[in-house]
């Protein structure tokens, strides 16, 4: 139990250090793929300056979907 403590304390931690600053929610999501397909549907900046990746979709049915935490329009900051 005390090592899955730590292990959220740390990601939580370092996803406010790094995104801590940017406008808007942060949220931290972790799903669990088993062996379905996420479902997202996703798309770049126009800007190909700018490295963003944004949700425009889902795959009806996927876990992404059925989870409903991550919304089209919300920007992908980091996927591990």
């Amino acid at each position: 139990m005390y090592l899955t403590c730590y292990v959220t304390v740390f990601i939580v931690g370092k996803v406010l250090r790094m995104y801590g600053e940017l406008n808007g929610d942060l949220h931290l999501v972790d799903l669990d793929r088993g062996t379905g397909s996420i479902g997202l549907c996703l798309a770049g900046n126009r800007d190909l300056a700018k490295m963003s990746v944004f949700v425009v979709g889902y795959q009806p049915g996927s876990i992404a979907a059925n989870d409903g935490r991550i919304r089209i329009g919300d920007e992908l900051l980091e996927v591990g």
